[in-house]
């Protein structure tokens, strides 16, 4: 379906980005261009895919709310992406109202919301809040999917106690105790037990051994 080609293409783009130094990619464009860069790497990450799979990838389509960042279709089956920065300050609205009303014109529920983190905690937050309300809303809601695009040191001296993921479950530490007390040893009933076991007499083995 569309929705799982847009999901494998935003998860290959995200690997880049976290892993390959593609990061600098946006970090080092201008401010202006941020937005519109990550749109066309995001293209440029989708081509063998799309290709090989037969779907058509659409880079601003407009059924009649305005362009739309991405649009990943196959006749009439259509899955939207749209991509925010942590640097735009419509990043909540851009969930909540805006790829909503592309959805409307292109009617398709299949939403993908594309959050571009630079280096912003607090709208990290926000916005993993507001989707975890609208998975329980009963109503359709975007898929989110959360980028870490902030700069990275070099792993020679990277440390990795200084990039703590600002989403890291929270560990549970109630370790169950542990039963030390062993049972005691009936030792009447055993040594009972041994004498009535019959061991062959030694003549009897030494005449199975010739």
């Amino acid at each position: 379906t569309s929705l799982l080609a847009t999901k494998e293409i935003v998860r290959i783009f995200k690997d880049w980005i976290e892993n390959n130094r593609g990061w600098a990619e946006i970090q080092d464009a201008p401010t202006w261009r941020r937005e519109k860069t990550v749109q066309r790497l995001l293209h440029l990450a989708s081509k063998y895919y799309v290709d090989i799979n037969n779907f058509d990838f659409s880079c601003e389509a407009d059924a009649g709310r305005g362009p739309v960042d991405v649009k990943v279709s196959r006749g009439k089956d259509k899955t939207l992406a749209e991509i925010k920065l942590s640097s735009n300050s419509q990043y909540l609205h851009g969930y909540e109202v805006q790829i909503q009303e592309y959805a409307k014109a292109e009617r398709t529920q299949n939403l993908i919301y594309v959050f571009v983190d630079l280096g912003n905690p607090g709208k990290r937050k926000n916005i993993s809040k507001l989707y975890n309300k609208a998975r329980y809303s009963g109503k359709p809601y975007p898929e989110l999917v959360i980028i870490d695009a902030r700069q990275r040191k070099a792993a020679s001296t990277f440390n990795s106690s200084e990039d703590i993921s600002y989403d890291m479950p929270e560990v549970d530490w109630n370790i169950p105790e542990i039963d030390w007390e062993i049972p005691e040893t009936d030792w009447i009933n055993l040594e009972a037990e041994l004498k009535n076991i019959e061991f062959p007499a030694e003549e009897a083995l030494e005449t199975e051994e010739e």
